[in-house]
């Protein structure tokens, strides 16, 4: 979206602000499908009560981005955005990348360190 509204082209602005907002809405699904199927809680051990606050602020920070998408996306299909004025769309692109960045090393230490400990 960023690429996009600096070319000046709104429309494909439009079109990957719903993109990444869909995707983000995706994600936390996933997740909480994830969490229903899980046999244990937060209370199980150490280990859980850790797994579920880091990924639970996580899916907060998505819940967060998602609403800033949507507060942008709002602006950007009335015409506020353009090659010249797009500092929403560029701070909203950073807060996702380092939403979406932030994961990797999340996932490594989650769901992969326990098998290689």
């Amino acid at each position: 979206s960023l690429r996009a509204i600096r070319a000046g082209n709104q429309s494909q602005l439009g079109l990957m602000l719903v993109v990444a907002g869909v995707m983000a809405v995706v994600f936390l699904v996933l997740k909480i499908i994830e969490y229903s199927m899980l046999d244990y809680n937060w209370a199980t051990n150490a280990y859980t009560s850790i797994m579920f606050s880091i990924t639970g602020l996580h899916a907060l920070h998505m819940v967060s981005m998602i609403l800033k998408t949507g507060v942008i996306g709002y602006f950007a299909f009335r015409g506020y955005y353009n090659e010249e004025r797009y500092e929403g769309v560029s701070s909203n692109a950073i807060y996702a990348y380092f939403v979406i960045g932030i994961w990797v090393p999340l996932y490594a230490t989650i769901y992969l360190a326990p098998y290689l400990l």
